[in-house]
């Protein structure tokens, strides 16, 4: 009975162990297909230079976030930053970034992985800005 249950035992602890591994394994290779994402985004230096007062449009979207924005411009300058849409993981993040933002400072970003990835699409969404249609 005793070898029963060890090997009741035995098999349990392997099976556990298997599940674990195999979400590790999915845990990694999902990072790694958001890298991918992040780093396929565009970003665009400079933009509000080029660009009139105005009220203008920008987005970015991932497979776990998708961001955006209606971005104010005076005088080349951010003059206001609003949330149109964030769906997805960190995307309660998006209205601090658009309250911290302007075009000569830097904001604060989270010190996780997906604050970071979450920071870099909002960048790629305010750099890649069109101009509003009939606003």
């Amino acid at each position: 009975m005793k070898i029963i249950k060890d090997k009741i035992l035995f098999y349990i602890c392997a099976a556990a162990f298997c599940i674990i591994l195999m979400l590790i394994i999915f845990n990694q290779k999902q990072f790694r297909r958001h890298v991918k994402e992040v780093q396929n985004l565009t970003y665009n230096e400079n933009v509000i230079n080029d660009l009139e007062d105005g009220i203008y449009f920008g987005k970015a979207s991932t497979s776990f976030l998708v961001v955006e924005l209606k971005v104010q411009i005076e005088n080349h300058e951010y003059k206001n930053i609003e949330v149109v849409k964030a769906s997805g993981r960190k995307s309660s993040l998006m209205q601090d970034f658009c309250d911290g933002y302007s075009s000569d400072e830097k904001f604060s970003v989270p010190n996780d992985k997906y604050g970071v990835f979450a920071s870099l699409v909002f960048l790629s969404a305010i750099t890649n800005l069109r101009e509003a249609e009939n606003e």
